[in-house]
């Protein structure tokens, strides 16, 4: 299992810390981060999803994040990304239920 890197854990701590909630500005500027190192900031907070359990919460035009606390067990995949659509072929193969998946391959 993977475990969650020195950010993760940064950013975990930060949100402990404030309850009310943080917005990601507020999380780059408390982390005091170098511009280079806040290139993937928000990747890494939605990472976070794996090892946490965190919500989001609309404040005017920015979302709030908080924790409220660690998974037993980590959050291995979100999701495949697999497209489905109920319109004509569009290279893909058919699927499930009348979809047609048009991102796999054609032979699938």
């Amino acid at each position: 299992m993977s475990r969650p890197g020195a950010i993760h854990r940064q950013i975990a701590e930060l949100l402990r810390q404030h309850p009310e909630g943080l917005t990601s500005g507020q999380i780059r500027a408390k982390l005091n981060l170098a511009a280079d190192e806040q290139a993937q900031l928000d990747r890494r907070r939605r990472d976070l999803r794996t090892w946490y359990i965190l919500e989001k919460r609309q404040s005017g035009n920015e979302w709030v994040y908080t924790i409220k606390g660690e998974r037993k067990t980590p959050v291995l995949e979100r999701g495949v990304g697999i497209r489905l659509s109920w319109g004509g072929r569009t290279g893909g193969a058919r699927c499930v239920g009348g979809l047609w998946c048009s991102t796999l391959p054609y032979w699938w």
